[in-house]
């Protein structure tokens, strides 16, 4: 081996491992969540990751409470808080994660369980109304998300189009023939029923800069994430404190589960994301 080729090696070494100091980030996390709301007796029962990070966060805790309140103050802690989230912001909307069609993102992000979960739910228009529903009486293999439009201008109700679909998803929405073939007033209508009644209904919490004068700034309702960069989210702290426990635990999933290559890529999330952890790790102790 030349020594030049030795030097390279020693280099690439040198460089920091950001999905390994990730999952050491996540070990601390995982012990005290575990230890601290694992419960066979809660209703619902609270035993699996998933029903875990659900409980923190909905529910008052120490990580949860840290990162409200760094999202709330303005001392350098806090503003070097919010600079690690507008990084890691950047990264996922410039890294699909962990693809394009189902990427991590501030944008869209599910916080929560749809209460409208399933549906039936009606979408009245002023002269038809759609009506979306997963038929569990169907076998689990076949097209179980239904989305009947009705024409409503008679006293008979007449089915205009009926949809199905294996999964409650706009992707596949979008490639339906029967879908494609309805007029504009009707496709808007069905994405928003199947939108409402998504179990993985997602909410965005972005807020656009305002325009005045030619001047970005900084709109109503909103905290600043990045001044610099004009990013700003909803001042609903209960959102984005969901969201950022949610996305940490989305990255954390599709790295134990191999859903990601480990690429160079890749890395620049997951380095954003290794230091929001470790600043929240700390309050653990």
């Amino acid at each position: 081996m030349s020594i030049n080729t030795a030097i390279s090696k020693w280099i690439e070494k040198s460089e920091p491992d950001f999905y390994t100091l990730f999952i050491k980030a996540w070990i601390p996390y995982n012990s005290w969540y575990m230890h601290n709301f694992y419960d066979e007796d809660a209703t619902p029962k609270r035993t699996s990751d998933k029903d875990i990070i659900g409980y923190i966060k909905t529910n008052s805790n120490v990580y949860k409470d840290k990162i409200i309140t760094l999202l709330r103050n303005n001392d350098d802690e806090s503003n070097n808080f919010k600079l690690l989230i507008s990084n890691l912001y950047y990264q996922l909307e410039n890294t699909p994660i962990p693809n394009v069609n189902e990427r991590i993102s501030f944008n869209s992000i599910c916080i929560s369980d749809n209460t409208n979960s399933n549906g039936p739910l009606t979408i009245s228009e002023s002269d038809f109304a759609v009506t979306g529903k997963k038929d569990i009486s169907l076998p689990r293999a076949s097209a179980r998300w239904i989305f009947e439009i009705n024409d409503t201008r008679t006293r008979t109700t007449r089915t205009i189009s009926r949809i199905s679909l294996m999964k409650c998803s706009l992707t596949e929405l979008r490639t339906n023939n029967d879908f494609n073939s309805l007029a504009n007033k009707y496709k808007s209508s069905v994405e928003k029923c199947l939108n409402e009644i998504d179990p993985n209904k997602k909410i965005s919490v972005m807020i656009p800069p305002d325009r005045r004068r030619g001047k970005y700034v900084e709109p109503q309702h909103s905290i600043c994430i990045d001044t610099n960069k004009n990013l700003y989210f909803t001042d609903n702290l209960e959102d984005v404190s969901k969201s950022i426990i949610q996305i940490l635990y989305e990255l954390r999933c599709k790295l134990f589960h191999g859903e990601i290559e480990p690429s160079d890529t890749n890395l620049g999330v997951f380095e954003q994301a290794f230091y929001i952890q470790r600043v929240l790790i700390k309050a653990l102790r």
